[in-house]
């Protein structure tokens, strides 16, 4: 599994549509938006991809990105810890 950081998010991309924004590049095992206590986005997620290939192909595709006016910070994102 490989997980890729998505910042710069329009807040009101839901849970459903970031996930789309994702699919064409392989499978998906998680993708979520970060959301606040009262379940507003915080303008970034992440995508848990089945392979390193999937998600390496998204970033070099998808950072940049034009969604809704805002350009798409992707990377891989920092492992915790």
């Amino acid at each position: 599994m490989k997980r890729i950081f998505v910042g710069n998010l329009d807040y009101t991309t839901n849970h459903n549509q970031f996930k789309e924004l994702f699919d064409k590049f392989g499978v998906i095992i998680s993708a979520r938006v970060v959301t606040d206590d009262e379940g507003r986005s915080k303008g970034f997620g992440f995508v848990d991809f089945e392979s390193e290939e999937d998600a390496n192909k998204a970033v070099s595709e998808m950072n940049g990105y034009d969604h809704l006016g805002s350009n798409l910070n992707v990377s891989i994102a920092k492992s915790q810890g």
